[in-house]
């Protein structure tokens, strides 16, 4: 899958629930790769690129994907990847292609 493949933030299967409901916790946690800006980070509980000491600094996606066409073309290989394995659909590949090629990852 083209998120797993050319990640841009970290993914997690659980959740701090608390005052939030039990249903969020089903739909897990992700944190973006943001240069630990964002309300997730630095949190003790819930937090899903687990800021305990030692602290884990958050990837640098321009390090990651120097350029912002390296970024679309490691989607790109990997959402049709995934067609060609038949576990997404050739339009569900378009749309997740179009979001890369519109977003502003990379270098």
């Amino acid at each position: 899958m083209p998120d797993v493949t050319a990640p841009t933030r970290t993914l997690s299967g659980s959740r701090d629930t608390t005052g939030s409901g039990v249903l969020c916790g089903l739909y897990g946690a992700r944190d973006p790769w943001n240069g630990d800006t964002d309300a997730w980070d630095e949190r003790d509980e819930g937090d899903p690129s687990d800021p305990s000491l030692p602290a884990t600094a958050e990837t640098v996606l321009s390090e990651l994907y120097p350029t912002h066409a390296d970024y679309v073309d490691k989607v790109r290989a990997a959402a049709q990847t995934s067609v060609s394995a038949r576990f997404l659909l050739p339009e569900d590949a378009t749309a997740i292609i179009a979001d890369a090629q519109e977003s502003a990852i990379g270098g």
